[in-house]
């Protein structure tokens, strides 16, 4: 077993929903609440996670570019994210996890950071 999938199988705990194991292609998805969905997509280099949850309601205009501003690095976060939208509309903040730092811990905060963005992509 290598650490990348030690370290699914230690958050699926974490969260709850035990071991996670990702598929032959290296892709993991999970439906949080009736909306939302959280991916993961391992590749040689790195890991890739999205967290994706409908728009706020009201100005849709405003929370894409709200989204968008909350990615600059003016706001100081710890690992640079990026903000995109799904074919169903979806607002969607990605981070990129060097491969040979994933870790329980990094894997933690970069989910931790993924709420923040969508919480104050909200506000």
């Amino acid at each position: 077993m290598s650490w990348i999938d030690q370290t699914f199988e230690e958050f699926g705990r974490a969260i709850g929903v035990g071991p996670l194991r990702t598929g032959a292609g290296g892709g993991l998805s999970l439906r949080l609440g009736a909306d939302g969905r959280l991916a993961f997509q391992v590749g040689e280099e790195a890991v890739l996670i999205l967290l994706a949850q409908p728009l706020p309601p009201g100005d849709g205009l405003a929370a894409k570019l709200k989204a968008l501003d909350l990615c600059h690095s003016r706001h100081g976060w710890s690992l640079p994210a990026r903000a995109g939208l799904t074919k169903d509309g979806q607002l969607v903040f990605t981070l990129r996890l060097p491969a040979r730092e994933f870790r329980l811990p990094l894997l933690e905060q970069a989910y931790e950071q993924l709420r923040r963005l969508h919480e104050q992509a909200r506000a």
